[in-house]
This record gives structure tokens, sequence and C-alpha cells, in this order.
């Protein structure tokens, strides 16, 4: 029976190790994957979250108030801050670049209602796509 138990145990901290864990933060919720780590931080009026498995994959989402500006300003200015490519509209109405070589992918949009912007970078995707998928998909916006 002892060992029935102990053997449980081990299965349950196994199953336990690699599961997402909920976190929320002050703009959004999200399921980190198991080995990633997130941190928030606020800074020059924007709240910065860095999701990231060390040296593999990040995805970084800036929010900010919007100022008034509009989308396109906003995803010029950041590009050019980020020595990023010309920003382009997608089918949804986010403004996209990369930076750092193509490696990094920018997307940018605005909630008008709440008046704020949304940056999301994303690192190394490639690399970590089914836990970027993951993470991605389980972002909820409060």
């Amino acid at each position: 029976m002892k060992r029935f138990s102990i053997l449980s145990l081990a299965l349950a901290l196994v199953l336990v190790a690699g599961c997402a864990f909920a976190e929320e933060f002050k703009y959004f919720k999200a399921e980190v994957p198991a080995g990633w780590t997130a941190q928030e931080n606020e800074q020059e009026g924007a709240t910065n979250v860095i999701i990231a498995k060390e040296g593999v994959a990040s995805l970084t989402i800036s929010v900010a108030p919007t100022g008034g500006a509009a989308l396109d300003d906003i995803a010029k200015e950041l590009s050019k801050a980020l020595d990023g490519t010309e920003p382009q509209a997608d089918e949804k109405g986010n403004r996209i670049f990369t930076c750092n070589n193509e490696d990094t992918l920018v997307i940018v949009n605005a909630n008008d209602e709440k008046q704020i912007w949304v940056a999301m970078s994303i690192t190394g995707a490639d690399k970590a796509e089914d836990d970027m998928n993951a993470l991605m998909d389980s972002l909820e916006w409060k």
C-alpha cells in the first residue's frame, strides 16, 4: 500500500510539473506554459509583461494609454524606436512589423473604447511553436 501511495504521489508531481499555470496581470490573464516564467512591471506609463522560456522564446506584451494617437502613428513610432520595418496592416486591423534582423515579430493594436494600445513582441516562436500557440490562445483581456 505504501508503494502505491509513493508512486501515486510521484505521478501527480510529474503531471503538475508538465502543466501550464494561470497567471493574472493588470490587463489580461494567461496560461503560462510549464518551464516558462512571467514578470510584470510598470515603466514610463506602460505596463510590460514578459513571458519567456529562457534562451528559447519570449512573448512581451506592452500596454499603454493611446493619448489620443492613431494606431498607425503608434505603430510607426514603435517601429522607429525598435529600428523595425515599415508597419503593415493585416486583415484583422493589426499593424505588424519585424525588428532585430526579422527575429522579432511585433503586432500592434489599439482599443479605442479603453483608450489603450497593445504591442505583442514575439521572439523564438519557431523554437517553441506549441507552447507559444497555447499561450497566445489563452490570453483573456480584462
